[in-house]
C-alpha cells in the first residue's frame, strides 16, 4: 500500500446531494483524520469540470474510482475491506460504474444550491 499523507486533498461537488452525504459520512466514520474536503465550486468556476472526485496525495492526482479506492484506505473496518475488495478489479471497469453513477447522480439522488457539508 502506499504511504498515504496526513493532508489528503478530496475535492467533491458540493451541490450533488449524493457527494455531500458521501462526505458528511466519510467525516464521521474517518478516524484517521487524513482528509480534507474541497468543493469544486470553491476552486473551479466550470461546472462541467465537477463530473469526478480528484483526491490529491503527495502531489499526485487520483480521479474517478482510483480516487474513491484512495480515500476507502483512510477508513478503517469494512470500508478499508471495500478497498481491498475493489482493487481486485481493473480501473477502466470500476471506471464505467463510477461514471454511470456520476451521469446520473442529479437524477437520482438530487442537487441543491449551497454545500451542506462546509
Amino acid at each position: 500500500m502506499e504511504a498515504l499523507r496526513k493532508n489528503i486533498v478530496v475535492y467533491y461537488d458540493a451541490h450533488c446531494n449524493m457527494c455531500s452525504g458521501v462526505v458528511q459520512f466519510i467525516k464521521f466514520f474517518n478516524q484517521a483524520t487524513l482528509l480534507n474536503f474541497m468543493p469544486f465550486q470553491a476552486v473551479i468556476t466550470d461546472p462541467l469540470q465537477y463530473s469526478e472526485l480528484i483526491v490529491v496525495n503527495n502531489n499526485n492526482e487520483f480521479k474517478a474510482s482510483a480516487g474513491v479506492i484512495l480515500v476507502l484506505k483512510t477508513m478503517k473496518g469494512i470500508p478499508a475491506y471495500l478497498a481491498i475488495l475493489l482493487e481486485l478489479f481493473p480501473i477502466s471497469f470500476l471506471d464505467k460504474i463510477y461514471y454511470y453513477i456520476a451521469l446520473n447522480r442529479y437524477k437520482w439522488f438530487g442537487k441543491t444550491k449551497t454545500c451542506p457539508v462546509h
